[in-house]
């Protein structure tokens, strides 16, 4: 199917699957962040790098639930090869791989049980980068420095407009660096932001990344959180968040037992958080990104 410049292709995740109530919490509507999510349309959009060159993709999302679709619309000028691994990238970034019916079951007789029921299907959508994972950390659930990032990425990303719709992609770390201190805080960060912003900038900058790349990073999760602790700026928190945004497993930059300690604080449960981290495993992050969407939501 062709439409305007753009080509159609479907991802039809297992059931169930929920990804609205994700970027409806925890993204700007219209806002880039980098992508752009725009509620009323339920529609996701980016500039992605593909086979080294980047291209606009926009994902609609036409149901969820137990009937899920995700309508994926990339640039027909990109080749067969550059076409798959656009969708490649989109059923990544968009949690395609969890599965939620083994969380459930895990989940039975523990006091997550009501927890996971509430949320049916929900995950959360990855970065597709450990510099676009680190910026979104930064400014997690805070209103004004993700502002100042929507205003970095205006001045810094790629852009492209398609049908009267704005793309961006990822900051170049280059254009940051050269914004320099004075710069990023015009642009709204803190002191504090803004030197972090320019410390992660520029160990990523040149060379080989002081990181392993993000399928490495996905496999050894608490390792890049150490990783990360290493650039001056990022502490336990932000590194677990932007490691979370990049791993395999649901949530997974945290240890389980902290995950479930969390969460049990949340629900006011005096439950072993041990004894449910065991049970859980894997899934003992997506638990805590639950109470994390709740409390936001």
């Amino acid at each position: 199917m062709r439409r305007r410049g753009f080509e159609m292709m479907e991802i039809r995740p297992t059931p169930p699957y929920r990804i609205t109530s994700h970027l409806e919490v925890f993204q700007i509507s219209s806002e880039p962040q980098p992508s752009i999510y725009d509620p009323s349309w339920r529609s996701w959009r980016m500039m992605i790098e593909a086979n080294g060159s980047e291209w606009p993709i926009r994902v609609a999302i036409r149901s969820e639930g137990q009937t899920p679709l995700l309508q994926v619309f990339v640039d027909r000028g990109a080749d067969y090869s550059t076409r798959r691994e656009m969708q490649s990238m989109i059923s990544w970034a968009f949690a395609t791989d969890i599965d939620y019916l083994e969380f459930l079951n895990r989940a039975q007789g523990t006091p997550l049980q009501q927890l996971a029921w509430r949320n049916m299907g929900s995950r959360y959508v990855r970065a597709l980068s450990i510099y676009e994972a680190i910026l979104r950390a930064l400014v997690w659930r805070q209103e004004r420095p993700s502002k100042a990032l929507a205003g970095l990425i205006r001045r810094c990303s790629s852009q492209r407009t398609l049908n009267g719709l704005d793309y961006y992609g990822t900051p170049k770390p280059d254009c940051v660096i050269s914004l320099g201190l004075m710069g990023l805080k015009e642009a709204g960060f803190s002191q504090a932001k803004a030197e972090t912003i320019l410390m992660a900038s520029g160990a990523l900058s040149e060379g080989p990344p002081p990181v392993p790349e993000i399928e490495g990073a996905s496999e050894d999760p608490r390792e890049l959180v150490k990783r990360l602790q290493e650039i001056r700026g990022i502490g336990k928190v932000v590194a677990e968040t932007a490691v979370s945004l990049i791993s395999k497993r649901p949530w997974g930059g945290a240890p389980p037992e902290s995950s479930i300690k969390r969460a049990l604080e949340t629900l006011k449960s005096n439950a072993d958080p041990k004894e449910i981290a065991r049970k859980l495993g894997e899934y003992s992050g997506l638990a805590y990104y639950l109470v994390l969407l709740e409390s936001m939501g």
